[in-house]
C-alpha cells in the first residue's frame, strides 16, 4: 500500500516535470494558444447570442455570427487604442 502511494506521487511528480519543461520549450507556441483561449472566451457569448437570436424567424448562420464578432472585436478593440494611445503619447511627452 505505501509502495503505490509512492509510485503514484513518483508519476505525479515526473509528469509535472516533463509538463513543465514541454511548456517552457514551447512558450512562444503556449502564449498563441492562451491568447487564442482569451479572445474565444470572450467572444463564444457573442456568437452564441449572434446565432440563436433571430429575426421574424430567421437567425444568422455559425459562420456568420463569428464573422460579425470578429469585426465587432476589433472595432472595439480599434477603437479603444485609438482613444487610449493619444493620451499616452501626450502623457509620454
Amino acid at each position: 500500500m505505501n509502495f503505490t502511494l509512492l509510485t503514484n506521487r513518483i508519476i505525479l511528480i515526473a509528469t509535472l516535470v516533463l509538463f513543465g519543461f514541454t511548456a517552457w520549450f514551447f512558450s512562444d507556441i503556449v502564449a498563441y494558444l492562451l491568447i487564442a483561449a482569451g479572445i474565444w472566451f470572450v467572444l463564444t457569448p457573442l456568437v452564441n447570442f449572434l446565432d440563436y437570436t433571430g429575426y421574424k424567424g430567421k437567425s444568422l448562420p455559425r459562420w456568420a455570427a463569428t464573422l460579425l464578432a470578429m469585426i465587432i472585436f476589433m472595432g472595439v478593440l480599434i477603437g479603444a487604442g485609438s482613444f487610449f494611445i493619444p493620451l499616452v503619447i501626450e502623457q509620454a511627452s
